[in-house]
């Protein structure tokens, strides 16, 4: 049986409050996703500004101390209320930061434990490339968050929802 929205209906019957498989399948296509290339034009340029920040602050771990996880907090808790493309940003730069603030920790420590039998030292290119990659993935993000389009970062416990 075909309705007049278009596709064939999965199911002919709503549920008991009258939200059929339809009815989400629709929903679903009119919320706004950075997965779908139709988020950016709908992106004030205010928004992807202070997206942009939120992933560029990532590097301000090298200057500040736990300025890579207090930028993006920040500017999730502040500018976040007012667009969710900025918290949903926000929180992908926060949980990417804090990810690589616990691996970085863990190669550090296992690099100081190893160094007592000399072979720690080898862990230290794998540290560099490691903070290189989050350079490259952070700079990644920013473009894409001032084009409007979100951004996921691979490799990333998503720890803040």
């Amino acid at each position: 049986m075909k309705d007049e929205r278009g596709p064939p209906r999965i199911d002919e019957h709503a549920d008991a409050e009258g939200f059929s498989a339809d009815d989400a399948i629709d929903l679903a296509r009119r919320v706004p996703s950075p997965s779908r290339p139709g988020w950016g034009a709908s992106v004030p340029e205010e928004a992807r500004t202070w997206a942009l920040l939120a992933h560029l602050c990532g590097l301000a771990g090298g200057v500040v101390p736990l300025g890579n996880i207090i930028g993006p907090l920040v500017i999730w808790q502040t500018k976040g209320k007012e667009h969710a493309f900025v918290a949903q940003e926000a929180v992908e730069a926060l949980n990417f930061q804090i990810t690589l603030m616990i691996a970085l920790t863990a190669l550090g420590a296992l690099a100081m434990v190893l160094m007592l039998v000399f072979v720690g030292v080898l862990l230290i290119p794998v540290i560099l490339l490691a903070a290189l990659g989050a350079l490259v993935l952070s700079v990644l993000a920013a473009l894409e968050a001032s084009k409007g389009r979100g951004y996921r970062y691979p490799f990333c416990l998503r720890l803040v929802k």
